[in-house]
């Protein structure tokens, strides 16, 4: 941070957003990388949060597990429904171990897929982290179910070969590179005459005559640089006797060492008679075995009789278990029917160019192979076999298939791009469009623009820098950020962005030229819209009343005046970096101010407005309501706060709340007053009641006692609420219907209270009036509905809505005589009853079904 404010350098500004922008446009196609590479990664991929919940899984890990999307994202790892339950303790122990930071070792995971089948697969998991804290975990998983199976294919054929071993008709060695024997057959020691101990105590050389020790020597040789060796030699017996025998030794690989396997088959009886043949075929041999390419010799039925070397290394056989295996055998199943046609055309003398051919190794993976077949009669012209010799051109495919799959990554690249590409050779003309290039000039098709000069897209004015741009293309390979005027086919005109480069042939020569342009009309519209804006807010922050300021990690990096007149602090005084943050806030406030942004980086909700004080640098405390917005780069902590001193305010407030409390006493004081004094009123007129003779007096008196009470039970219901201008009349209606039920000494097994009343609140002018009028209506009830002792229930509903309250006073009594008109009636009460309704601007309604029921409305 400078040590001093210094001016808002306006190019400067811009041209960090220009930055800003192409920063975002590189994130994006980042993003766009990462999620194709997501997307088309074999291994399935999930991510869960710290909670455990699937947040994220890709295309692999649905077809691994045969569930969509929506069946496994959102879901708790310990519910998805591909796992096993006898799993899930395990799983929850490792990741709580990962939430603790601590990596774990690549593990075995077992799952169920949707249709059944039990599968493995072995994990990764690893860290995803937020700002350096972990977020969530990854767990990146590689099906290994079809290796499983190899491995079990694999012991079968172990057990086989143990098998094979032990029942060959011809004596096999296994012994290590120096000749010590390992481990024999029984029919070794049948052929040797050596019991199993005795013979492997010795070594190879030791069972060949010494005129054969050379040929031994020759044969570990040639089993070391080839790995196998098929050869004759003489062997001697325990008892001395010697005889010729064939050999076919191959080299393999066993716990970290290198071991021969000999096969020898006693050849004694056919010596003499196949000497002359094996010399006339020593020269073929010697070419059939040392050829780059793999070469079967295969009877006319299919079956092979001979291969060499490379067929067998290519297949992953030993050349052994490929003599005799028929054809089909080799080959992709699919492809069986063509090979059988072109096997049967061969036989009937058709002949057939090279052609190519899914081939299949021992452990069943597939490969493509290019056949030469051709078939070798005798001199009758019977056919003897059939010669095919087969290339492996999986390199080629995966060659041509990578070519492949690059044009078309380009050319989806090209078309889809936001940008317009352009290609032309090396005079400019135009020899390709991509759509988007189309779009910005306005043209409908590319035949309207391939062969035209690239050069009417620019503007006259800037030709003649296009031409020395094209030079430097030329002579430099590529040119960037070069901004054109540009015409559009209508002869509009925009503001391009133009990035050029040379492309080369093999041979290192100019061949074209490429060029990607944007069209950054709008940005530079909006480049001089900020500037503009820039110059407003710089006038608006520096006349501010408000406090304005700018924070960093390091300190206050800017202060408008306002702040210097709330603090008292100068500007190069507060910009330094000594300056202390915390050295202006109340120490009393700190902790407040630090635990709110604590919350709020870790995206915890906080109150948007809130008040604290700060320390004047003359000593003066002064209320201040904040409000902050972060403004910082890729995690960088930048804060632009806005102070608005409240301190008038926050006095002013304290002085009402003052006089609140104040005028809130003396209401409580007066309805309480009011509440006694009618309490002294009722009981004056109790007492006056008890010297009157005249029955229909002291019921007057009572009628009185009772409406005065109704009134004060307001009073006191106001005395004890909190809200002055509202009263709970459901709580005051149950209050008053004990009292008159106490007053009229009315049993409550002969005549039962119902009150079916919601919380509805009315102010004291509402209040009274209908206090009065259900004071009326069941004192009415209480007198005349049940004479003699009749049972009955009086009920009183109370309800409210935005638009009417509803108060239904009824009885079940004998019901208000035929003759009276509540409307114009003769007693005190009732007229009471309707002049209070009429007060409190309301409607009444009588029903004289089955009792008495009045329905008011207000």
């Amino acid at each position: 941070m400078s040590k001093q404010t210094k001016p808002i350098d306006v190019a400067k500004l811009r041209k960090k957003i220009v930055d800003l922008e192409k920063s975002q446009e590189r994130l994006q196609e980042y993003e766009e990388k990462y999620k194709k590479i997501v997307e088309l990664n074999p291994c399935g991929i999930v991510i869960v949060d710290l909670k455990g919940k699937v947040v994220f899984c890709n295309r692999a890990a649905v077809d691994y597990t045969g569930f969509n999307e929506e069946e496994i994202i959102g879901k708790k790892f310990t519910r998805l429904p591909y796992l096993r339950k006898k799993d899930i303790p395990k799983y929850i122990k490792i990741f709580g171990s990962l939430l603790k930071g601590k990596r774990s070792k690549p593990l075995k995971v077992n799952w169920v897929h949707k249709d059944g089948t039990l599968h493995t697969a072995v994990a990764h998991i690893d860290f995803i982290r937020k700002k350096r804290k972990i977020s969530g975990l990854v767990s990146i998983a590689q099906d290994i179910s079809e290796q499983k199976k190899v491995e079990e294919t694999l012991q079968v054929s172990k057990e086989r070969y143990s098998s094979l071993f032990h029942q060959s008709n011809d004596a096999i060695f296994i012994h290590d590179m120096r000749g010590n024997i390992l481990d024999v057959n029984k029919k070794t020691l049948e052929l040797f005459g050596y019991k199993k101990t005795d013979m492997l105590s010795l070594k190879i050389p030791d069972l060949h005559p010494r005129n054969e020790l050379e040929v031994s020597q020759n044969a570990f040789q040639s089993i070391a640089k080839k790995g196998f060796v098929n050869f004759e030699s003489q062997f001697k017996k325990k008892s001395g006797e010697v005889f010729y025998a064939e050999v076919s030794s191959s080299l393999f690989e066993a716990e970290g060492e290198k071991l021969i396997q000999g096969v020898v088959r006693d050849i004694t009886e056919r010596k003499l008679a196949d000497e002359a043949l094996r010399k006339s075929e020593m020269r073929y041999r010697a070419l059939f075995e040392f050829a780059n390419d793999a070469v079967f010799i295969m009877s006319p039925g299919g079956e092979q009789l001979l291969v060499n070397n490379k067929a067998a290394d290519m297949l992953g056989y030993t050349i052994k278990e490929l003599s005799g295996k028929h054809f089909k055998d080799i080959i992709a199943s699919y492809e069986y029917k063509d090979a059988k046609n072109k096997l049967q055309g061969l036989l009937k003398g058709k002949s057939y160019d090279s052609y190519e051919r899914i081939a299949m190794r021992k452990d069943g993976t597939e490969f493509p192979v290019e056949v030469k077949a051709t078939l070798i009669r005798n001199l009758e012209r019977e056919p003897l076999f059939i010669q095919s010799v087969v290339q492996d051109i999986s390199e080629r495919k995966k060659t041509e298939e990578t070519l492949k799959e690059s044009r078309e990554m380009y050319k989806t690249l090209v078309e889809t791009s936001p940008d317009a590409v352009t290609m032309t050779d090396l005079e400019g003309n135009i020899t390709y469009v991509s759509r988007r290039t189309l779009q910005i000039h306005g043209y409908d098709n590319a035949e309207e623009l391939i062969g035209k000069n690239a050069f009417a897209f620019i503007a006259p004015e800037d030709q003649k820098r296009a031409m020395e741009n094209l030079k430097k293309t030329l002579a430099e390979g590529t040119v960037r950020h070069l901004e054109y005027t540009m015409l559009r086919k209508d002869g509009t005109q925009f503001i391009g962005e133009l990035n050029a480069s040379l492309i080369k042939d093999v041979k290192g020569e100019p061949k074209a030229f490429i060029a990607i342009t944007r069209d950054i009309t709008e940005r530079k519209r909006a480049e001089q819209e900020l500037s503009d804006s820039e110059k407003k807010f710089r006038g608006v922050v520096e006349n501010a009343t408000d406090a304005i300021y700018i924070i960093t990690s390091e300190g206050f990096e800017y202060v408008n005046s306002a702040f210097e007149r709330l603090t008292g602090y100068a500007t190069k005084d507060v910009c330094k970096e000594s300056f202390n943050f915390w050295s202006i806030i109340h120490p009393e406030d700190v902790k407040m101010i630090r635990d709110r942004e604590d919350a709020r980086r870790k995206g915890k909700e906080v109150p948007s407005r809130y008040e604290f004080r700060i320390l004047a640098k003359d000593g003066k405390t002064k209320f201040v309501e904040p409000a902050t917005v972060h403004i910082g780069q890729k995690g960088e902590l930048k804060v632009m706060g806005i102070l608005r001193d409240v301190t008038d305010r926050r006095q002013a407030e304290e002085r009402i709340k003052s006089s609140l409390h104040e005028k809130d006493v003396l209401l409580r004081e007066i309805h309480h007053r009011v509440k006694n004094n009618m309490q002294i009123i009722s009981s004056l007129l109790r007492l006056q009641s008890r010297l009157i003779g005249d029955d229909e007096l002291i019921e007057m008196f009572k009628e009185s006692q009772n409406r005065i009470r109704s009134m004060a039970l307001i009073h006191e219901k106001l005395y004890q609420t909190e809200d002055f201008a509202k009263i709970n009349f459901a709580e005051y209606i149950r209050s008053l219907t004990v009292h008159l039920f106490h007053t009229y000494k009315v049993n409550p097994n002969i005549v039962r209270m119902n009150a079916d009343v919601q919380n509805v609140f009315l102010d004291i002018n509402k209040a009274i009036p209908c206090g009065l009028i259900i004071n009326e209506l069941v004192s009415n009830s209480l007198k005349h509905a049940f004479p003699d002792n009749k049972k009955g229930e009086i009920c009183i509903k109370l309800s409210s809505s935005k638009q009417k309250t509803k108060i239904i006073v009824s009885d079940t009594g004998i019901g208000l005589p035929r003759g009276v008109n509540f409307r114009e009636p003769e007693t005190l009460g009732l007229q009471l009853v309707s002049d209070l309704v009429e007060q409190i601007e309301g409607t009444i309604r009588l029903e004289r079904a089955k009792g008495t029921t009045f329905y008011i409305s207000f």
